[in-house]
């Protein structure tokens, strides 16, 4: 357990986070619509509406998809959706979490699963610790009051003979000394993992709840804006593929500071809608195969099945 603490605490602290790279969204060198080369005067990075719009060729300057670029003044530079400036590393982090003192790093798309894998594992061993510690503890406690009155007694019983030390007797002052060391580091430590395992009863709900709802510290603070709310809850893929985006594809990876099969790129995300209507495409399909002859004019989709899907789009 300390050992997955430590290397879980050292990964977080020293894995780069993740940075969009300086080419994202790069303008592109010619362009064929004149709504586009009116675009590139004002907007250099116009195929990011290409990337934004379901038809490419019908991109307009009133476009709605205007509202959706994200630019970061800081770095004078467009970011990717669930990127922030960070102002204490002066960049922008791909799905930043938070910048967390402790770890002196951002907490994003490249180290999350440290960082959230450092919270449980410390939590764990702290849990462990003040479990273990209990008696010892208690002992501690005895022991720090009933000292000072062994040694008040032996130093009046010593005091008619102190002119006449035996050879070769334990000196009572050394043990006196070690233990009244050991009672102090007992009390300390015991103390320290208390106010640690509390704190972390506090931070690991918290954390293990954004990662299974798919968001992150600072997509919580969207709810606090009406506005802002469809955006925070669209990467709400379900709590199994929502962990699966953050410790990767392989369950049995999750335990270690590994970071293996973590789909994507922190550039682009899965959205709750596309999943939706895919897996609704799909079944009505089979519905309406199963039920009804294949529609030659519709490739095998009967007509039914793609007004159910206008609807649901």
């Amino acid at each position: 357990d300390y050992f997955l603490i430590l290397a879980s605490y050292f990964l977080s602290m020293f894995t780069d986070p993740g940075s969009p790279p300086p080419t994202y969204h790069r303008p592109p060198l010619d362009t064929s619509s004149p709504a586009d080369r009116a675009l590139l005067s004002s907007l250099p990075f116009i195929h990011l509406l290409r990337e934004r719009s379901n038809h490419v060729h019908t991109i307009s300057a009133s476009s709605d998809c205007l509202r959706d670029l994200r630019y970061c003044k800081h770095c004078i530079s467009y970011k990717p959706d669930r990127s922030h400036h960070c102002r204490q590393c002066s960049r922008c982090v791909l799905k930043m979490d938070h910048h967390c003192a402790f770890i002196a790093n951002c907490v994003g798309f490249y180290n999350h699963k440290f960082f959230v894998l450092f919270l449980i594992v410390s939590w764990i061993g702290c849990v462990s610790a003040v479990l273990a510690g209990v008696q010892p503890f208690q002992h501690a406690l005895k022991h720090t009051v009933a000292v000072p009155q062994q040694h008040q007694a032996q130093q009046q019983q010593q005091l008619p003979q102190a002119h006449q030390p035996t050879a070769g007797a334990p000196s009572t002052a050394v043990a006196m000394s070690a233990s009244s060391l050991e009672a102090p580091m007992v009390i300390a430590g015991f103390v320290m993992c208390s106010s640690l395992a509390l704190a972390l009863s506090v931070f690991v709900p918290f954390h293990v709840y954004l990662v299974s709802k798919g968001r992150t510290t600072i997509e919580m603070f969207e709810f606090t804006d009406p506005r802002r709310v469809s955006f925070a809850e669209q990467y709400d893929l379900g709590c199994g593929r929502n962990w699966r985006q953050v410790f990767g594809e392989s369950w049995w990876t999750w335990p270690f500071p590994i970071r293996a099969s973590v789909p994507g790129d922190g550039l682009a995300f899965p959205v709750a809608s596309e999943l939706r209507m895919r897996s609704q495409y799909e079944r009505l399909t089979a519905t309406q195969t199963d039920a009804q002859p294949r529609s030659a004019t519709t490739g095998g989709v009967d007509r039914v099945t793609l007004d159910s899907l206008d609807d649901i789009i």
